[in-house]
């Protein structure tokens, strides 16, 4: 056990730069359950002193803020395995040769899991410490006379043990996989991206899951009320499990359908055609921003059908400003996640392919046509996952609002926000791809020969 972890350290060292990103997406998720532990503590104390009964508010709160860190670190999830899968796939060779000379298919197992938990502790205890600084941000500002609290044991045990879990969980599916690296691919001297093969056991299993939530969500429930809302939540989870197993199929043909009028091109044609044969690593990265996106619409759309049929009536509640900021601010991070994992995605697969880009330089490919292409891949996994995340989002915000206790609530969209961030976000992602394709314009052709 010492030596594999010996070689994970070493592995995590001279590979730094890939956990990074996967690192950095876990810290988000950890700081955003850090920063909302520490506000209601404050918060909590802070009515205690005016005399204030905080229990009822208090675990509204908390159950509220934990339902969008699950939400976060889920996305975050979809990340980490992505990472793990694109790493594994550009060290084949390197665990091969493992391999060859006596290493079991346990210990390379435990090898990835260890790497994980590397990543999870730097990654929680990074957010630990980005969470406690906004927290104590916002209680300056937002909460004067408030005083400055420190996480507790039970906020650090929360943080460190959601971030290592989730993140073991996501390690799992790579961790197999490394068992099944034969000695043989030792001798392969390229690493390039191979076509995925999405089984039958797969589809079934996700026809079915996606059934299951689809009954959940919609099972009728006589009296309606809360017992309703928490029917179709829970469904609406179990269907995007379900969708998400599923992804592999439909993600690719959606790519395909927005690139009708680009695929002409060489460029456009390489694109999806690399989209394609490393679908679960495309998929995963596009159902992280779908996940980022149907969320944000979905509360967004609720609060302002709230306000339009509050001030319909006559009423303008003096805190709606506060609510739609909190609102914005909480799901906007799993937007951020999301968006995270397409920048991942994209770096790691320029890394994994560099010797096939410089082959395409060889015969003749410009620089600028393999900087077009590297962008337009990225572009098309944030065009997708935005665009599929508002039509999820707007059809559950109308569906969930069927539920409610009120019926007279009208449907009212804030499109302007939703478009503002829907065009911020895929300028977000064109913008960071384009930078990471010019760096795989500058694979040179050299490379293509190399052993």
């Amino acid at each position: 056990m010492a030596g594999v972890a010996r070689l994970s350290l070493r592995t995590a060292s001279a590979h730094r730069s890939r956990y990074v990103l996967g690192a950095g997406a876990v810290g988000v998720a950890s700081a955003f359950m850090v920063a909302g532990s520490m506000l209601i503590e404050a918060l909590s104390a802070q009515m205690r002193v005016a005399g204030a009964d905080d229990a009822g508010q208090s675990a509204g709160l908390f159950a509220l803020l934990s339902a969008f860190g699950l939400v976060v670190i889920v996305a975050a999830g979809f990340v980490i395995t992505n990472s793990f899968q694109t790493m594994l796939a550009a060290r084949s060779r390197e665990l091969a040769l493992l391999r060859s000379v006596g290493m079991r298919g346990r210990q390379a197992f435990a090898s990835v899991l260890v790497e994980g938990l590397l990543v999870g502790i730097v990654g929680a205890l990074a957010g630990l410490a980005l969470g406690s600084i906004a927290a104590w941000g916002v209680i300056a500002v937002a909460m004067p006379g408030a005083t400055l609290v420190a996480p507790g044991a039970s906020t650090v045990a929360l943080s460190l043990g959601v971030s290592l879990t989730v993140t073991l969980a996501a390690v799992l599916a790579p961790a197999r996989r490394a068992t099944r690296i034969p000695p043989m691919a030792a001798l392969s001297s390229a690493e390039t991206l191979t076509a995925d093969h999405i089984g039958r056991t797969r589809v079934a299993l996700g026809a079915g899951v996606l059934a299951l939530g689809l009954g959940v969500a919609f099972v009728p429930i006589q009296g309606g009320g809360a017992l309703s809302i928490l029917a179709f939540t829970v469904g609406a989870l179990i269907s995007f499990a379900g969708m998400s197993l599923l992804a592999p199929i439909f993600v690719p043909a959606m790519a395909r359908m927005v690139t009708i009028g680009i695929t002409r091109r060489p460029a456009g044609r390489l694109a999806v055609g690399n989209l394609a044969r490393g679908r679960r690593r495309t998929s995963n990265t596009t159902m992280a921003v779908v996940l980022g996106v149907t969320l944000f619409t979905g509360v967004n759309v609720v609060l302002n059908s709230a306000l339009v049929t509050t001030r319909a009536a006559g009423y303008t509640p003096d805190d709606s400003g506060t609510v739609f900021a909190l609102a914005f601010g909480l799901t906007g991070l799993t937007i951020l996640v999301g968006l995270l994992g397409v920048l991942n995605t994209i770096v790691l697969s320029v890394r994994e392919r560099a010797q096939e880009l410089s082959l395409l330089r060889a015969v003749g490919m410009t620089v600028r046509e393999v900087r077009r292409t590297v962008t337009i891949e990225g572009t098309l996994v944030g065009l997708v996952g935005v665009g599929l995340g508002i039509v999820l989002g707007l059809a559950g915000s109308a569906l969930l609002m069927t539920r409610l206790p009120d019926e007279g609530l009208l449907f009212a969209p804030p499109w302007t926000l939703i478009g503002a961030v829907a065009l911020g976000s895929l300028a977000l992602v064109a913008t960071s791809t384009r930078v990471v394709a010019g760096r795989a314009a500058s694979c040179r052709p050299a490379l293509a020969v190399a052993g």
